[in-house]
């Protein structure tokens, strides 16, 4: 037998799973006969966590658009106005100066 294994009435549920999806038999003490464990491929298994990333993703890229629409023109002109007020304010200071 290949992938064998045994485990105690003291095994805790989720290393029983963890274990059990590993193996192709499994033993119980007190269990007369071996069960056959039959574990799907791995693309069964993550199908569903697949389809809720693309969803999510969606999500994210149509989030990152409207960051990209209003967020970042908004900062933009928010961090300019000061800057051209700096740069107004140094040539006034400079012709004055002169």
């Amino acid at each position: 037998m290949g992938n064998f294994v045994h485990w105690r009435p003291s095994t805790e549920t989720g290393d029983f799973i963890r274990d059990a999806a590993r193996a192709i038999e499994v033993d119980i003490e007190g269990h007369v006969d071996a069960i056959k464990v039959s574990v799907p491929p791995f693309n069964d298994r993550t199908f569903y966590l697949r389809k809720r990333l693309r969803k999510v993703s969606r999500e994210i890229l149509e989030m990152a658009a409207l960051k990209q629409e209003w967020c970042d023109r908004i900062a933009h002109r928010g961090s300019q106005r000061p800057a051209m007020t700096g740069c107004v304010i140094l040539v006034a200071y400079w012709y004055t100066v002169y």
